[in-house]
């Protein structure tokens, strides 16, 4: 199909209107990181529900949510996005845009090229880190607070299609058990971002390290952003399971695996706050009314056994 590029770029245009920025003031004292990433849902199960924009929504979000993970924020932001049609690239453009907006992060000027081919997003976020250690490190004794997210966050869509359509005979536009939520509706919950709510805490110096889960599931992710000599001590059931994730983690459970190594299980983040800085932290939460679980502590890693 051929594209009508003046009509088409008009239209991009209104859809980053405000956002476009042509240069960012950078302090002295900060260091510039790029991280770059596809989308962070399947994009052709968002194709055929209708959810393109949500895709790259939740591309933006994830990005966003690794630079604060490294104490910094979002400075630019840019995309290539691709579409056989003309409808499904603009459904990829509302949705960077709108992830975008929502993360408060300008668009660099150009920075946004569309081209006719196969469905792909890439999308690369430049954040501004401090030269300084943003956090102190986490310690023995730190509580491990996590903030809900509805999400996959980016890791196992295909592997959650297979465990629940195989696994548990259920089709996609199936109901999850005990609920009128469709399996194709839970696997493209929006990655949400935490920009906004965890800004003044990590500013603020309440927080000793921030982990971002994705890849490897829950546990993995959180004991990634550890340093040596420390360990996770994770407190079962100290969180409400979402449906889909109940189902996921029924079935590894009954494959005799470990779901909190696989799933992100309905948590996006988890803060490492001293027990001095946590009451500062929940009040905060709760003036942003952002649910917060304490999930477990952080202890002393134990000594192997020769």
């Amino acid at each position: 199909m051929a594209f009508m590029p003046n009509l088409l770029h008009e239209r991009i245009a209104e859809h980053l209107a405000g956002l476009v920025l042509r240069g960012a003031a950078l302090a002295a004292a900060e260091l510039v990181t790029a991280v770059t990433g596809g989308e962070l849902v399947s994009l052709e199960l968002a194709r055929a529900h209708g959810r393109l924009p949500g895709a790259t929504v939740s591309a933006v979000h994830g990005l966003v949510n690794e630079v604060m993970a490294l104490g910094g924020r979002p400075v630019l932001a840019r995309s290539h996005l691709c579409a056989p049609n003309e409808d499904e690239l603009e459904d990829l453009v509302v949705g960077f845009a709108r992830g975008c907006r929502s993360a408060g992060v300008p668009v660099l000027a150009g920075g946004v090229t569309v081209e006719n081919g196969p469905l792909d997003v890439s999308v690369t976020l430049l954040g501004a880190v401090p030269s300084d250690a943003p956090f102190e490190p986490p310690e023995a004794g730190d509580i491990v607070l996590a903030l809900a997210s509805p999400g996959l966050c980016g890791a196992g869509v295909g592997r959650a299609i297979e465990t629940l359509t195989e696994g548990l005979g259920l089709g996609l536009d199936d109901a999850l058990p005990n609920t009128t939520t469709t399996v194709a509706d839970a696997l493209l919950a929006r990655h949400k971002t935490f920009r906004g709510v965890l800004d003044d805490p990590v500013a603020l110096g309440w927080l000793h390290g921030l982990a971002i889960v994705g890849q490897g599931g829950l546990a993995t992710s959180i004991e990634r952003a550890l340093p040596p000599g420390l360990d996770l001590e994770l407190t079962g059931g100290s969180w409400p399971l979402p449906p889909l994730f109940a189902a996921l983690a029924n079935a590894a459970g009954e494959a005799g695996s470990d779901p909190t190594r696989i799933w992100s299980l309905g948590l996006g983040a988890a803060a490492f706050v001293p027990p001095l800085a946590l009451a500062e932290v929940r009040e905060h939460l709760r003036k942003w009314r952002e649910p917060a679980f304490e999930i477990g502590t952080v202890r002393p890693a134990r000594a192997v056994e020769s």
